[in-house]
């Protein structure tokens, strides 16, 4: 049975464009007689003071994807000894290709062209969304993709190929909104240049590595490996 897509680049983020919801929330100063006034400079401060708190946020992040990465490498180094497909250049070329040819599969809504790029199982997950997309006359249009970082940061080897995985911290850039193919308009996304992180899954299928699974940032748990 076709499933809705959710409309944005492979993977399922993005924005469905349409903004938060309307207008609850709002208090009116009437409400309370006693109530000061806001000061400009507590709200300046208390801003400041929160991007602060989030920038400080993304640092120990990005320290700890850096540290998970420096480990895995080492580890891919160690493998690649006895099976080059561990050796993190061939394994960035790869990764490279992988990325891009998704992204342009999912934009013609054509998964025979990346084939070769997904496991089994996610081609036939992205062939039905493809389809029930044609259906809808929604195309997704994706440009100015740019892969700024692709880096493992968890590796499992077996004995074999069959259950063998990385798990790579994905940056990357790129217009990403959705359109009627009847009439070109636009109906959710942005056409500005947005930045995304993702966590992408790839295992081994008759010798080479593609693509398994897409999560977002929000629904990976960075502890649990």
């Amino acid at each position: 049975m076709l499933v809705p897509v959710a409309s944005a680049r492979a993977g399922g983020g993005g924005g469905s464009g349409g903004g938060s919801g309307g207008g609850g929330g709002h208090s009116s100063s009437s409400h309370s007689a006693n109530r000061r006034s806001s000061n400009p400079l507590s709200t300046v401060l208390g801003a400041a003071f929160v991007c602060i708190m989030a920038s400080g946020g993304a640092i120990v992040f990005s320290f700890k994807v850096h540290a998970k990465h420096r480990k895995t490498k080492r580890l891919m180094e160690q493998l690649a000894k006895v099976d080059s497909s561990w050796d993190n250049k061939i394994f960035s070329t790869r990764m490279e290709t992988i990325f891009y040819t998704v992204q342009e599969a999912w934009a013609q809504r054509n998964q025979e062209i990346a084939r070769d790029c997904m496991s089994q199982s996610l081609y036939e997950q992205y062939n039905a969304k493809s389809q029930w997309m044609i259906i809808r006359h929604e195309k997704n249009i994706l440009k100015d993709m740019k892969l700024l970082e692709a880096m493992p940061i968890d590796v499992n080897d077996f004995e074999g190929d069959s259950h063998d995985s990385i798990w790579v911290y994905i940056k990357a850039r790129m217009v990403d909104y959705t359109i009627d193919d009847r009439t070109m308009q636009m109906i959710s996304g942005s056409k500005s240049s947005t930045r995304f992180e993702e966590y992408w899954k790839l295992v081994k299928e008759n010798g080479r590595w593609v693509l398994d699974e897409i999560r977002q940032k929000n629904e990976f748990d960075f502890h649990s490996i």
